[in-house]
């Protein structure tokens, strides 16, 4: 078990520092790694709450099939249930039987009357500053998660959270570095036309970003575009 959870780790982390891999994609390897590794895990999902200033924002990423997806939407229907719990509580939520279970009663009637499944575990999940979820694994069995089981998961996650946190700095670092290549092409644009050096270039694009209330970045973008238009 420490073995398989190990590998899945290592495949995370090459993942997130290849380059070519999103965080999207660690997020399914992680998912789908747990149905595989982690002991009586029958499906297996990732919650993420967004923070947007004071705004947050519920996203399911990587469901590994229609019964994770089915119990996502509906705790973000009811705004109820372990997942939602084991981030808003820093906590891990265990749930035993189902058929028992009353903490979340518009949630677990609907889970028993439209899936298999009969016993979770929603595991706390830091992924950087301004998100943080919850790695929720779903058995069809009562019970399916013993003591053991959890700290195997709980592992999982960490290593999951590195992945993840690695896989967005990277795509972060990226899009940094096409951005800075946009508005390098558009200061030689306008270095050229009206006969500026750099830094008035510079300012000239500012001072338009700042009067039209559109990004530096996104103003440059549609420079250069216009000065270079894709051929159909």
């Amino acid at each position: 078990m420490r073995r398989a959870i190990a590998d899945l780790a290592r495949t995370m982390h090459a993942s997130s520092g290849s380059g070519s891999h999103t965080a999207d994609d660690v997020i399914a390897e992680v998912t789908a790694g747990a149905t595989r590794f982690v002991p009586g895990v029958d499906h297996a999902g990732i919650s993420l709450l967004q923070r947007h200033g004071k705004k947050h924002t519920f996203e399911a990423k990587a469901p590994t099939g229609a019964v994770s997806e089915f119990i996502d939407r509906v705790q973000n229907t009811v705004g109820d249930g372990p997942c939602l719990d084991a981030i808003r509580n820093r906590c891990t939520v265990l749930v035993d039987d189902y058929s028992t279970e009353s903490r979340w009663p518009e949630l677990t009637a609907a889970l028993l009357d439209s899936t298999p499944v009969r016993s979770s575990v929603s595991i706390l999940l830091y992924t950087d500053q301004h998100s943080i979820g919850a790695l929720n694994l779903y058995s069809e069995t009562p019970h399916a998660f013993g003591e053991t089981v959890v700290d195997e998961a709980e592992a999982l996650a960490a290593h999951a959270a590195v992945g993840i946190s690695g896989a967005r700095r990277d795509e972060q670092f990226r899009s940094a570095l096409v951005s800075r290549d946009i508005i390098g092409q558009a200061k030689g644009i306008v270095m050229e036309r009206f006969g500026l050096d750099a830094l008035q270039a510079f300012r000239l694009l500012s001072k338009l970003s700042q009067d039209q209330n559109v990004p530096v970045v996104q103003l440059a973008g549609q420079l250069v575009a216009s000065e270079h238009p894709k051929r159909r």
